[in-house]
């Protein structure tokens, strides 16, 4: 019983730091693609809509339209 306990969350925590690990590779092209794209804004600016962006599954001219806006 005790090892099902120990499979389970050892299952449970790779689950995790892979999902985390998944959203910030999506965070960190995203912010590469809108560095190029947003000429002259500020990287926090940029960093919340690239959050924004990894949510809603952006396209290029979505983060066009946002770096514009």
């Amino acid at each position: 019983m005790i090892a099902v306990r120990t499979l389970f969350i050892l299952a449970l925590v790779f689950v995790m730091l892979f999902s985390t690990e998944a959203a910030t590779g999506c965070v960190h092209k995203v912010l590469k693609s809108m560095r190029v794209i947003c000429e002259n804004v500020d990287n926090h600016s940029l960093l919340k809509k690239a959050h924004q962006c990894c949510k809603s599954s952006c396209s290029m001219d979505d983060m066009w339209a946002l770096c514009h806006e």
